[in-house]
């Protein structure tokens, strides 16, 4: 499920959710090493039963790339077909 949303000048699109906000990181670095910008929804949550479904592995944390950069994003990160990162 692709979710958009509008962020100044472009579309962000999901690339993957990755099963924690670690992981979530180290793919955001990656990413912005190769001149993407990406975004991490949920980086900052303050909700305490949001944080303890992430820390539990309930719910996973969504890495977001503008529309444009999709196919290099996931040509960066070798994704093809399921953008669950739960392997990661």
């Amino acid at each position: 499920m692709k979710t958009k949303e509008t962020h100044d000048d472009f579309d962000l699109v999901e690339l993957l959710v990755a099963p924690n906000p670690v992981i979530a990181e180290m793919i955001l670095s990656m990413l912005r090493a190769e001149d993407i910008p990406a975004h991490v929804n949920g980086r900052y949550l303050q909700d305490e039963w949001a944080i303890a479904q992430m820390v539990l592995g309930r719910t996973g944390v969504t890495v977001q790339v503008a529309a444009k950069d999709l196919e290099r994003a996931r040509d960066v990160l070798q994704i093809r077909g399921d953008t669950t990162a739960v392997d990661a």
